[in-house]
């Protein structure tokens, strides 16, 4: 039969997150800042604020715009942050006890807060206002109490952090490749190409440029801990955890072990650090080198939490016609669908929690459909039929990153690719 074009193609999926339990943390807390008396952190797009160990959490913002990269100022009584109110990215601070975020920088440009002068008097942030090289900025300074920017050096700047004596910066030149840790699609998590962030420690004043030991690792989020330096680095294993370099410069020290889950975020006050890893805070003491978990439970009244109905049509990956051209596998926010051309009703085959399936195809006979689930544990293939009844076949595939090619219509045998650019059949 001939087939026909489908011009509006409108996925609906009826979703539904589940509510908090009581006595269950609240996960994806991400970007904590810490203080003497406060944590604060992003939680869906607002600025929480809460006690040192969590507790009492009150939302600071509850705008529809997105807040993120707080940094408290030294003195504990403002949280500079990053907002896209008027439509770009700019630096607010507000009060600890809440109240209207007041604007300090009115660039058409991104402007990206990356701490405090050594005073406080000056909000740090980061800007391609003058230049863009892609993965790097430059550093301005932009009085708390309202003014024009400055720039502090020409140099290319993407994050850092001044030395409480004002005389020297820590600092990383250009971002990570794997720029999921600053809001990005993704990146390349591991990289090990030329353009590793190195951390320097610059003195303006005399030009001398230290930096932290470390070939083709990422080091990034370097905090100041006296005359010490932490950072985080994914130099071993390629996976983000917490480091300590002496004076100096030497040779780093580990101090967590994070094994899953990398850390995206880091900030330091007195022997504490706070970071993000997993989705939850940790804090990590520098004297005991003891670490725990920071129970923060959370119920504000998200509408992402609603059930609903959504359109995913914008969140199709993968779109395959079955032989029969009755209908379509589709392939969209991390599950398989198969949708009628005409007659019929769309059908969900996986409805899994906590695991992604990415683009299927179908049996040449179009009874069956494969697609390849990416988990924790590694790649899995599953081949299923195609009304979603009957018993399934699972193949673990490894860690590798798979990729479904061709089904054999003469052998049955499918044809996929690893990162690697090998070719695997599987029978």
């Amino acid at each position: 039969m001939p087939l026909k074009l489908i011009p509006a193609l409108s996925v609906l999926l009826l979703w539904s997150l589940s509510g908090l339990l009581a006595a269950e943390p609240t996960h994806l807390l991400r970007q904590p800042a810490v203080s003497a008396d406060h944590l604060a952190f992003v939680y869906a797009g607002d600025l929480w604020i809460s006690e040192r160990d969590g507790a009492n959490p009150r939302r600071l913002t509850t705008s529809p715009a997105e807040e993120n990269n707080p940094h408290f100022s030294p003195d504990g009584r403002l949280i500079a942050f990053a907002a896209d109110y008027e439509g770009n990215t700019s630096v607010y601070v507000i009060s600890v006890d809440g109240g209207n975020p007041r604007r300090l920088t009115w660039h058409p440009g991104d402007d990206i807060p990356v701490g405090w002068s050594a005073d406080g008097q000056q909000v740090a942030f980061a800007s391609r206002r003058e230049t863009d090289h892609g993965r790097s900025a430059q550093l301005f300074h932009v009085p708390v109490d309202g003014g024009a920017p400055a720039k502090q050096m020409e140099a290319r700047f993407f994050r850092g952090q001044w030395h409480e004596d004002g005389e020297r910066l820590a600092y990383i030149d250009f971002g990570p490749a794997y720029n999921g840790l600053y809001g990005g699609g993704a990146g390349w998590r591991g990289y090990r190409g030329g353009t590793t962030p190195s951390i320097r420690v610059l003195n303006p004043a005399t030009g001398e440029v230290q930096a932290v030991p470390g070939e083709r690792v990422n080091d990034i989020n370097p905090l100041w801990y006296g005359e010490e330096l932490l950072f985080l680095s994914d130099r071993d294993d390629k996976i983000f955890n917490l480091f300590i370099v002496s004076p100096g410069l030497g040779e780093p020290e580990r101090l967590t072990n994070q094994e899953t889950w990398d850390i995206r975020w880091a900030a330091r006050h007195g022997d504490q650090v706070v970071f993000e890893a997993g989705g939850r805070l940790h804090e990590f003491d520098l004297v005991e080198r003891s670490q725990r978990s920071l129970d923060i439970q959370l119920n504000p009244d998200l509408p992402q939490r609603q059930p609903g109905w959504r359109n995913v049509r914008n969140n199709i990956q993968g779109v395959g016609i079955s032989p029969t051209g009755q209908r379509l596998v589709i392939t969209a926010r991390g599950e398989v669908f198969t949708v009628p051309v005409e007659h019929g009703s769309t059908r969900n085959l996986t409805r899994t929690d906590g695991v992604r399936e990415y683009p299927a195809l179908w049996s040449p006979a179009g009874e069956d459909i494969a697609w390849i689930v990416e988990s924790l544990d590694g790649q899995t293939l599953v081949i299923a039929d195609q009304s979603g009844l009957g018993e399934r076949q699972e193949f673990a595939l490894g860690p590798d990153f798979y990729q479904l090619h061709a089904w054999d219509a003469d052998n049955g045998r499918i044809v996929f690719s690893d990162n690697r650019l090998a070719l695997h059949v599987i029978d």
